[in-house]
């Protein structure tokens, strides 16, 4: 996705994907404080519908729907030779995203055959399905500029309005894209390793070879988060199609003196050999804190940074937390160590619906795992990087949690100052906002693809 698009002489700032329809690309932009609607339209084949001169065919239903009368956002631009068209954009939930949350339509039913008579006695259909309505401030909007000759068939009452309730219609539909979102996310994935004369490193990998490089540093775990390759990968499947994804654990053998800054200095080296450079690089916890040293010394290898629950120096609290965990690990309490890390990494809804997860997770903890956690937990101890933090030059966006145990609300937007970074705290977060919150890797791609 380009960064910006030009129309009619005015920059606008492309912010995210809106959607991906039969006849454009629909994005969120920016210009001067203001919010609109960038449509790129595309030539992708379309197996059940025949456009022609796609801008011409949207400009010219514009005007037809804007005659009946029917409510739709205003065009501002328009780029002809670069088929793109620029438009109100119109905030609010689709029809169809108040259905899926459970919400009734059905005081909007009257706006909508209001719609359906206007097309009507002006010889058209438009779209009725709920994707192209949006509910603002009480008012039903048609966002879409779709209109055709009527057929009685795709009216409203005889097409549209089986898909305005959880029918069994809809039902179907839902399904349909439940397993296309599916099939797209088996994504091949490979845990592998990266070798040189002074250690191994394993990480997880998939996305598209050979485009831009995201780059992505775990925090501290009881166990190696390698054998997760397969939810990890459905985890950031958004990041799939845009990044080549590269998920790097510690190195295989671990020094009892590791510290923080070796970790970071492995993960560069590695880096390195894997041909990563200008990486979109995203820390996690302890693997926020590696981050931050690497685009400090490395700036070369880092494109854009993203902090996620971490700290830039281990606060009283959070070493106390960890001492307790040490002590659990050295006198072999494997059930107490599990317990201890999730209660205070999850939110509690969380952390006691899975506390049975925790226990049995607790007897596959070896006596390997309980050393390298050891040494893994240690190497925060004296931590602090605020007087370097200056040195980074990349955008940085630090995403914190309100209910954070282990690095509090403060220190995110202290991490955030430092850094002259984006700030986003979820309010009501844990620690672990980053594996809790569902829109958690949509505002991570966000930030990255500007």
């Amino acid at each position: 996705m380009r960064e910006t698009v030009t129309v009619n002489g005015r920059e606008y700032r492309l912010i995210r994907l809106l959607g991906h329809g039969k006849g454009g690309y629909s994005y969120l932009a920016e210009e001067s404080g203001n919010q609109y609607v960038v449509k790129q339209i595309h030539h992708e084949p379309c197996d059940y519908y025949s456009f022609g001169n796609k801008i011409e065919a949207e400009l010219r239903d514009y005007h037809r729907l804007l005659t009946a009368g029917i409510r739709i956002p205003l065009i501002i631009g328009c780029d002809r030779e670069a088929e793109i068209i620029v438009k109100q954009y119109i905030a609010g939930e689709t029809v169809l995203e108040a259905l899926e949350k459970g919400k009734s339509v059905e005081e909007y039913l009257p706006q909508v055959r209001e719609m359906a008579r206007q097309a009507y006695e002006n010889g058209l259909n438009i779209d009725y399905f709920p994707t192209n309505f949006v509910i603002n401030d009480g008012k039903l909007w048609y966002i879409d500029y779709e209109c055709n000759e009527y057929l009685s068939e795709w009216n409203f009452e005889n097409w549209g309005q089986k898909y305005w309730s959880r029918s069994e219609e809809l039902e179907a539909w839902l399904n349909r894209q439940k397993d296309e979102r599916m099939e797209k996310e088996r994504i091949t994935v490979a845990v592998e390793t990266v070798r040189n004369e002074d250690f191994e490193m394993r990480y997880v990998h998939f996305g598209t070879r050979g485009a831009r490089p995201f780059v992505l540093l775990p925090g501290l775990s009881i166990q190696s988060v390698m054998s997760s390759a397969e939810a990890i990968a459905r985890q950031y499947a958004l990041f799939a199609d845009d990044f080549e994804v590269f998920v790097m654990d510690r190195r295989q053998v671990v020094p009892a003196d590791y510290s923080i800054g070796q970790m970071a200095e492995d993960t560069a080296i590695a880096l390195r050999q894997l041909m990563v450079e200008d990486a979109c690089l995203m820390g996690v916890s302890q693997g926020g804190m590696m981050a931050q040293l690497i685009a400090i010394n490395h700036p070369e290898l880092v494109g854009k940074l993203v902090l996620c629950s971490t700290a830039p120096y281990v606060p009283a609290a959070s070493a106390a937390r960890m001492q307790q965990w040490l002590q659990l690990a050295q006198q072999f309490k494997r059930e107490e160590l599990c317990l201890a890390f999730g209660e205070a990494v999850y939110s509690p809804p969380l952390f006691e619906a899975y506390r049975p997860y925790f226990l049995s997770m607790a007897q596959s903890i070896t006596m390997e795992d309980l050393a390298r956690f050891t040494v893994m937990a240690r190497a925060t101890e004296g931590f602090d990087a605020r007087n370097e933090l200056n040195r980074i030059a990349c955008p940085v966006l630090v995403i914190g949690a309100g209910k954070d145990k282990m690095f509090a609300r403060e220190v995110s937007c202290q991490l955030a100052d430092l850094t002259r970074g984006e700030l986003f705290i979820y309010e009501n977060g844990a620690h672990a906002a980053y594996d809790e919150e569902p829109d958690y890797p949509e505002r991570v791609h966000d930030f990255l693809i500007r």
